[in-house]
């Protein structure tokens, strides 16, 4: 069994998962879904940091699903579970910007 995180938002507890190591990509679950949709792409956690996580209202987070929370809030939700940490900084990316991409589906 897979060991998920969960991190404290206003208004909800988000389920995620974290793993590998490197620049980190966030994968985000389209409606009615949940992480695990991003499953086959795990094998991409042998080179970069692969960060999947429940919206608000799916899954196993709670909270009322709203699209205008996870939209507006992505960048807060990036840095607090450290998908934008010092972890995945490299020399040639400053810690000014956050270094992870972000793929909806």
């Amino acid at each position: 069994m897979k060991v998920h995180r969960e991190l404290q938002v206003p208004g909800a507890r988000l389920r995620y998962r974290d793993e590998g190591s490197g620049r980190a990509v966030v994968f985000v679950h389209g409606w009615t879904l949940d992480l695990d949709v991003w499953e086959p792409q795990l094998p991409l956690a042998a080179e970069l940091r692969v960060v999947r996580y429940d919206r608000r209202g799916f899954g196993l987070s709670s909270g009322d699903p709203s699209l205008a929370h996870d939209v507006s809030r992505s960048h807060t939700w990036c840095t607090r579970s450290g998908a934008c940490s010092s972890r995945s900084r490299t020399r040639s990316r400053p810690a000014r910007s956050c270094p992870c991409h972000a793929s909806w589906r």
